[in-house]
């Protein structure tokens, strides 16, 4: 089986590509026309490798830059979702989209694939209408609704934490947002039995604890033997612009039902990062 990955340099994406033996990434570049997934001429190098599957994880996800520019996050998140799902229709490939837990608004949490979705941001629109684009299409595809992908290999909030605390130092978190921290090897476990299997859908896949990013840190903190402090924070406390969910945290029943690899906790990502 012959896969194609959008986004491959990204932190899901190398974690994938270290589970698929056969793989073609293509990652987005401002630059390079062939990776712009935007540029409806891109798609040509998808068809020259006629995939089995395209696991199309490339967005823009900076959620107060997409804010202050939309046309970006709608030509790459939008337009670019559809020159792969148009791509994936002429190469007959099994299609799973990586969307996110803030297509919800966050009122209450614990959302199941059923629940009606609210999209609060430019980021979670332009997602959402992603999701449209590849469920609009005759393709066989899979959508998977993730939340706050890490990955110890690269920059994300958690190796921001973990830098800090091995330094002896404070960091302050908020205490007044839950989702569901999700470890990138463990989610691309999920997507390629989702590809082996022909599993087709829409999935909430994400961690399997719901916490704030104050109590990830605390059990970061001690799974990894950290020192520094952990100070608590609240939302209003931070410089952001685009809107976040209180609670944006998911319903995995489904998932555990259909899917043999199971999401894992926090703690047990903390301590596969240890090894």
């Amino acid at each position: 089986m012959k896969y194609m990955i959008t986004g491959s340099n990204g932190q899901l994406g190398t974690a994938l590509d270290r589970k698929i033996d056969d793989s073609v990434g293509l990652d987005l570049s401002d630059s390079d026309i062939e990776t712009d997934i935007s540029n409806k001429e891109a798609i040509g190098k998808i068809e020259e490798e006629n995939p089995d599957v395209i696991i199309h994880a490339a967005a823009l996800t900076d959620l107060d830059g997409v804010e202050n520019n939309p046309e970006d996050a709608k030509q790459v998140n939008i337009e670019g979702t559809r020159n792969i799902v148009e791509a994936a229709e002429k190469s007959s490939a099994h299609l799973i989209y990586i969307s996110t837990d803030y297509v919800f608004d966050g009122e209450r949490g614990d959302y199941s694939e059923g629940d009606r979705v609210n999209p609060q941001s430019v980021y979670s629109r332009t997602k959402y209408k992603g999701e449209k684009a590849v469920r609009g299409s005759d393709i066989e595809s899979t959508i998977f609704r993730t939340s706050v992908v890490f990955h110890e290999e690269f920059d994300n909030f958690f190796t921001w934490a973990k830098g800090k605390l091995e330094e002896g130092n404070e960091v302050a978190a908020i205490t007044d947002q839950t989702c569901c921290p999700t470890y990138a090897p463990n989610l691309a476990e999920i997507i390629v039995e989702a590809a082996e299997e022909s599993i087709k859908g829409t999935y909430h896949a994400a961690g399997g604890s719901k916490v704030t990013r104050y109590e990830s840190v605390q059990i970061m903190k001690e799974e990894l033997g950290l020192d520094g402090e952990v100070k608590r924070s609240k939302m209003e406390d931070l410089p952001w612009e685009a809107h976040r969910p209180k609670d944006s945290s998911l319903s995995l029943a489904k998932l555990k039902e259909d899917f043999e690899n199971k999401p894992i906790s926090i703690s047990e990502a903390f301590r596969r990062m240890r090894e």
